[in-house]
Order: structure tokens, then C-alpha cells, then sequence
């Protein structure tokens, strides 16, 4: 097995730190802020290689998760249940359909950094194939103007968009998944309403599954 570069060491000990102090396993936007890196997606590729060397694994179906492998064996803490809104269902290219009453839905607490508003969204259809989002999904957005460039948000102007979120000015720029087929969306600051930032997504839940 390959040793870890001097950056993946980095990452392996801000991992192994925030977990030991949290009980958790910190997400990629923790882990941007305890790095002081601007890309998720620089997060992103140091994990991948993370994982390709076999010193981190993936938990918790979510995919902004990461766990050191030793940890995830040593469950310290019972997990606590919190519950948050499923509020609606949403389609490329339309308005959010709103539930007349939001879904309650229980997801662990540790999942949710203290302080935090999360709310969450069905994906209706495979209109979001490109963002690798498949009906069914859930995505749990935190409710949030604070955005960092590249995140990928919620976000609408007469439809709903999904995308990496780059601000230029005057124009507010969204891109799709660059590991997909990449599409971009350009649209006025002035008409364009952010939502949130999309935390984490479950696959293919259903109520009562």
C-alpha cells in the first residue's frame, strides 16, 4: 500500500482529530474550513485517493461523509435520532411542488452540525441524472446564504436548479457534476433565489422503507 502524500496526511489527521473530539466523522465543508481549502472538489479528489489506498471508508450512505476505517470499527457512542422536514419533491426545469404538511423523517444528530437549519426534498424524477441524483433520492439542505464557490446548492428563478454554485457578479454560474456530462446554467444575480447548500443526499428512500 502506497504511503499518503504530505497533503493526504493532512487530511488523515484532520479527520482522525475532528472525529475524536466530535464522535462523528467531519463532512467535505468541515473539512474545507479546517484546511482552509475554497474547492470542495479539492476535498473530493485528497479522499478519493484516501480511499483508493484503503485508509478511509465511506459511511453512513451520504456522500460528504468520511470515516477512518480504525474509527468506524469502534462505534463509542450510541447514535441519537433527530428528525427534520421533508418539505416537498422537485423536477428540472419546475417550480418546487411543495407538501401541503411536511413529511417528518429521522435521521441521525450526529449527522447535523449544531447550529444549523436542514430541510429536506425528494427528488421526483431522473431529470437530475447529470447531478447523479435518481428518484427517490433525498437531499437534506442546510438553509443558508453563506456559500462557498463550487458548493452545490438549491437553488431557484421559475424552475429549480441543482448545481455547483460559482458567483461572477452580476451573473451566478451553476454547473452540473464535472465527472458527468457537464452542462452550466448562467443566470442574474437579481433573479436567482439560493436555497441552501445540499449536505447530504440518501439514496432512494421511501416512507416507510
Amino acid at each position: 500500500m502506497k504511503s499518503p502524500t504530505k497533503k493526504q496526511q493532512q487530511l488523515l489527521e484532520a479527520i482522525q482529530e475532528y472525529s475524536q473530539k466530535n464522535s462523528r466523522a467531519p463532512s467535505y465543508r468541515e473539512l474545507m474550513q479546517i484546511l482552509n481549502l475554497r474547492s470542495p472538489a479539492s476535498i473530493w479528489r485528497f479522499v478519493e485517493a484516501l480511499k483508493k489506498k484503503g485508509l478511509i471508508a465511506s459511511t453512513e450512505r451520504a456522500w460528504r461523509n468520511v470515516e477512518l476505517k480504525d474509527i468506524a470499527q469502534q462505534n463509542v457512542h450510541p447514535q441519537s435520532e433527530a428528525t427534520i422536514p421533508i418539505i416537498g419533491a422537485v423536477s428540472k426545469g419546475k417550480v418546487p411542488e411543495l407538501y401541503p404538511e411536511a413529511e417528518k423523517w429521522p435521521i441521525s444528530s450526529k449527522l447535523l452540525p449544531e447550529g444549523g437549519h436542514y430541510y429536506a426534498l425528494r427528488i421526483k424524477d431522473s431529470s437530475f441524472l447529470n447531478e447523479f441524483l435518481l428518484p427517490e433520492d433525498i437531499v437534506v439542505v442546510e438553509a443558508t446564504q453563506e456559500v462557498a464557490p463550487g458548493e452545490l446548492v438549491l437553488a431557484s428563478t421559475k424552475e429549480t436548479i441543482i448545481g455547483h454554485f460559482f458567483d461572477e457578479g452580476e451573473i451566478i454560474r451553476f454547473r452540473s457534476n464535472p465527472y458527468s456530462q457537464p452542462t452550466q446554467v448562467k443566470v442574474s444575480a437579481e433573479e436567482v433565489q439560493v436555497w441552501g447548500v445540499i449536505v447530504y443526499v440518501f439514496r432512494g428512500y421511501r416512507s416507510g422503507s
